[in-house]
């Protein structure tokens, strides 16, 4: 006997939307606004305007920022497009406030500086302009609404000859938006940190390159107060803190390696091993954070950054290596050979520019990128959370089939996995009836991940949405949201529903997403009818089978068991008979699967509860049968090779088949509930002999009992009788005491 992969029937997913989600807030998406520009960055990031309603939204493709009202945000409408061809090759971010919209577009000559563009937000009215560093990024209003900050990336040229310095512009626009000159404007830059003076951990890698040229400014997050901004430089994976009214940055706060061989931070590593395998692995991950972000808890700031990880792939300097190419220190990785296999680290891309640290050649670290997570810190660069695995574990139990696909094509399972995985992008925070919570998009896998900040050491997940559809066509347009890029929050004050907004732009898709909040707070409860047989949805269930509960408030999140035994708490979620707990397999808002608990054999009935958050559902009396046959439906093999017979592979008389099912009762020697069967004599056998009949013809019986390796599952081991008829849709019972199973048909030659 071998171990099989246990066959459970969930609800089917309807329409494009999946969620994970718990009982704080609720996403829903309200309307899309499409341009129909595929992979060419038609929206890549956003702002609103409260005085306005109206989306400023940045296309590429066009050099054009789109003027989108979305005072009913289930239809948002085009109104115009404001032409940027004039100042430059492409807008890059944009912002409004009050009135003004200021969009930062980069030099037709990339690395030559950018122009910062200031218009009316009513009349799309030029205002005015001011020249700012090379490869402006990332702009935003200070929450005081006098400055104005340009983060410039300051990229090279391909080939690496030209770097120019990476810098933060600060425009004083205090005076108003129409009056702006270049005396407004202040350019804090790297000139005061010598290279020795750096901590270590702070990467310089550029060929050649000062401090200066190789800093690259991400993104920009500031103080409440106005006073202070902290800029992600993400290829040097660190922050800079900038003192708003010195206009110089004050420190660079090195952010350190995240471990991958600790519990909680595992990865999958392959992308060609064609399997979700999220383990440990002897990797240090850059966290190299694009978004960023602030909030308060009483009178602490913390910083919360989505940690996506970049490389430099130029031409004039490619720090990409495979770890296959590489030559390990035998000393740190006495297994390299097996490590260096394409199924285990072989294909996972690091960098070639650091981790050799004694300078022999070989490679005492392995600096991969990013951190497939988001993380807090405090004010001063130290870590108070990460979120480890958690992406690539939800993403996993949300799209097993699609786990770690890329963005601008379907049928992409594990294309990823190799490469920074999910990709967490960026980052929005805002407080959604009295809750403060962070809103993480993944830019490759697609949606958005929400965490409920009240406790910053210990953040709790909210919910998962992917607004993509993984059957429809990305070219097509009809693949829904693909590669979330900037993000919105519109707090209730400003939006035109007085609820809550979130804003996605979706940048290989060309779509921005509005998406609405509400309270999510159901009770469980249990509906009677609703609790069946998992093989069969019948009514009937007895000790050690397996069943289905459809109902409503069942768990806060979509999670399947990962292991046996199996939990009895999964998630959030807890389920009990007569005060035993159930062994769970899987959970979601509407349905459970469980093990009945061989506890409850003898028993006639039990009452049953399903707790969720602490909260208790009304206990409801479920009758229990001793035994309760459940077939599953396509679920036969045959023996001699274990495919399932089908009218193209179907049963030979006279050859062994397998039956699965459920509810055959006791077996022996006893298993626990929740352990899988042994796998080895002596095997768990039925205390009670079941009769197959097929085609009205009893089918020899060579084993009755639990799958090995498999909780609650039975399998039939019967012979088809030399005189069964053919066909594709022979008859097959089981009966067992004085129970009989459902009728499943099978082909028969």
């Amino acid at each position: 006997m071998r171990p099989v992969k246990l066959i459970l029937r969930a609800a089917a997913l309807s329409g494009v939307l999946v969620t994970i989600v718990s009982a704080q807030i609720r996403l829903q998406v309200l309307g899309t606004h499409a341009t129909g520009i595929f992979n060419q960055s038609g929206a890549e990031v956003e702002a609103y305007d409260a005085s306005t309603r109206r989306l400023y939204s940045t296309n590429t493709r066009t050099s054009a920022i789109d003027v989108i009202d979305i005072s009913n945000p289930a239809q948002p409408r085009l109104v115009q497009s404001i032409d940027l061809t004039p100042y430059g090759r492409q807008p890059n971010s944009v912002d409004a406030r009050g009135g003004i919209v200021v969009a930062v577009v980069e030099n037709n000559t990339r690395t030559d500086p950018g122009q910062a563009i200031f218009f009316d937000s009513t009349s799309g009215r030029f205002l005015s302009q001011v020249r700012v560093g090379a490869v402006p990024d990332k702009v935003t209003f200070t929450p005081d609404g006098r400055r104005v900050l340009v983060a410039n990336e300051g990229e090279p040229n391909p080939s690496y000859t030209i770097d120019p310095e990476g810098s933060v512009s600060i425009i004083d626009i205090s005076g108003g938006a129409a009056s702006l000159t270049q005396a407004n404007v202040v350019n804090a830059h790297f000139r005061d940190f010598p290279r020795a003076s750096l901590p270590p951990d702070v990467r310089i890698t550029g060929p050649g390159a000062t401090v200066p040229q190789d800093m690259e400014p991400e993104y920009i997050t500031v103080s409440a107060d106005s006073r202070t901004a902290w800029v992600t430089l993400q290829e040097n994976n660190a922050i800079g803190v900038l003192d708003l009214e010195a206009g110089r940055f004050t420190a660079i706060l090195p952010l350190g390696y995240k471990d991958h061989r600790l519990p909680r931070n595992g990865l999958d590593a392959s992308d060609g091993d064609g399997r979700i395998n999220i383990a440990n692995w002897p990797v240090l991950g850059m966290y190299q954070p694009d978004g960023i972000a602030n909030f308060r808890v009483g009178t602490e700031t913390f910083l919360v950054t989505a940690n996506e990880g970049d490389p430099r792939p130029y031409a004039g300097f490619d720090e990409e290596a495979r770890v296959s190419t590489l030559r390990l220190d035998p000393t740190a990785f006495p297994d390299a050979e097996r490590l260096k296999l394409d199924i285990n680290l072989g294909r996972l891309l690091v960098t070639g520019a650091t981790g050799d640290t004694d300078g022999d050649g070989d490679f005492d670290r392995l600096h991969s990128f990013g951190g497939r997570s988001f993380s807090i810190w405090t004010v001063q660069g130290a870590l108070v959370y990460d979120s480890g695995e958690d992406f690539e574990r939800i993403t996993a139990a949300a799209y097993p089939g699609d786990f770690n696909a890329t963005h601008d094509s379907n049928r992409s399972f594990d294309e990823r996995s190799d490469n920074r995985g999910p990709e967490p992008e960026s980052v929005a925070v805002g407080e959604a009836f009295g809750t403060t919570y962070a809103f993480i998009c993944l830019e490759r896998m697609g949606g958005v991940l929400v965490y409920d900040l009240s406790n910053p050491r210990s953040p709790r997940f909210v919910q998962y949405l992917n607004n993509r559809d993984f059957t429809g066509s990305p070219a097509n347009g009809t693949a829904g949201d693909l590669g979330p890029e900037g993000m919105t929050f519109i707090r209730a004050q400003d939006s035109p529903t007085a609820s809550p907004l979130l804003v996605v732009s979706n940048e290989v898709s060309g779509t921005i997403t509005i998406y609405g909040m509400s309270r999510a707070t159901p009770a469980p409860r249990i509906n009677p009818a609703g609790l069946v047989s998992n093989a069969d949805n019948g009514p009937r269930y007895g000790p050690g089978g397996i069943v289905s509960l459809y109902s409503t408030g069942l768990a806060t999140s979509r999670l399947e068991a990962g292991s046996v035994p199996l939990p009895t708490l999964l998630g959030d979620t807890r389920v009990t008979m007569d005060g035993v707990e159930m062994p769970l397999y899987f959970v979601s808002e509407l349905q459970i699967n469980a093990q009945v608990p061989f506890e409850m054999q003898g028993k006639a009935s039990a009452s049953m509860v399903v707790t969720v958050l602490g909260v208790a559902s009304p206990a409801v009396t479920v009758p229990i049968a001793a035994l309760a046959p459940g077939l599953y439906p396509g679920a036969i093999q045959r023996n001699i090779d274990f495919t399932t017979i089908t009218a193209a592979n179907p049963a030979v008389r006279s050859e062994a088949i397998i039956i699965y099912a459920t509810g055959l009762g006791a077996v022996s020697p006893a298993v626990a509930s929740g352990a899988g069967a042994p796998s080895a004599e002596p095997l768990a056998r039925t205390t009670q002999r079941p009769v197959v009949t097929i085609g009205n013809m009893e089918a020899p019986l060579l084993f009755s009992g639990l799958t090995p390796g498999a909780v609650g599952l039975y399998q039939l081991n019967v012979t088809v009788p030399a005189g069964a008829p053919t066909g594709d849709s022979v008859q097959l019972t089981v009966a067992i005491g004085n129970a009989t199973s459902n009728t499943v048909t099978l082909a028969v030659r």
